[in-house]
């Protein structure tokens, strides 16, 4: 229970701190102000010494809690940050790879003159190459879910991991189909191309939010 009011004080102060500082600021000067301007006001001294001290302890207190914060975001975004940049690179390769073969097969299926006809030997070599990269990246990239999911998963917020568990889980759904002697190449590219940049924009979004750019 300590822990967890603990934590809430130390995001609490993160958020307020600034305004507060500036409120606790503006209204000393504006009392220490309106109290000079009255020659006949009386106050007691020894108050008014005790509303300086915890004033001043309130503020430090804050200043404290908020530099902690901070610095546990700092170290949060630091065991993150390689683990999220080495996903985004290979769901990036695996998109431009798609929109490759998707070229180079709408080529192949699309001759209609014989210098068409010349490039094809050329044009099946690239999309041997790319198809050949793209299982490569394909096991690169899972290996770099799977940890993730079972390795990595404390340090993540649930929303980030529930998209990549989602994004797991639609692209099983689309190797199933992909085995269906009535899928169609286009459709499963096309599908493929949409559940990567899906997951791709949430860990833009997580990377400008974590890392503090926004």
């Amino acid at each position: 229970m300590s822990q967890s009011f603990y934590k809430w004080c130390r995001i609490f102060s993160g958020e307020i701190v600034g305004s507060l500082l500036v409120g606790i600021m503006v209204g000393w000067m504006t009392f220490g102000l309106f109290y000079i301007s009255i020659d006949a006001f009386s106050l007691d001294y020894a108050l008014v010494t005790n509303v300086v001290i915890a004033c001043t302890t309130i503020v430090a207190v804050l200043v404290h809690l908020s530099g902690l914060n901070e610095q546990e975001k700092i170290r949060r975004w630091e065991l993150r940050k390689a683990i999220i940049f080495d996903l985004l690179a290979s769901l990036s390769t695996l998109v431009r790879l798609n929109e490759e073969m998707e070229e180079l097969n709408y080529r192949l299926n699309s001759v209609q003159s014989d210098e068409d006809v010349a490039e094809m030997p050329a044009v099946r070599v690239l999309l041997k190459n790319a198809s050949s990269n793209w299982k490569l990246s394909q096991v690169e990239m899972e290996n770099l879910v799977d940890n993730v999911l079972s390795v990595y998963k404390p340090i993540f917020s649930a929303a980030t991991i529930s998209s990549i568990d989602q994004f797991k889980n639609n692209r099983n759904e689309l190797k199933r189909r992909s085995r269906q002697d009535w899928a169609e190449y286009e459709d499963l590219m096309a599908d493929e191309r949409t559940i990567l940049l899906s997951l791709r924009d949430h860990l833009f979004d997580f990377v400008e939010k974590e890392s503090g750019l926004n």
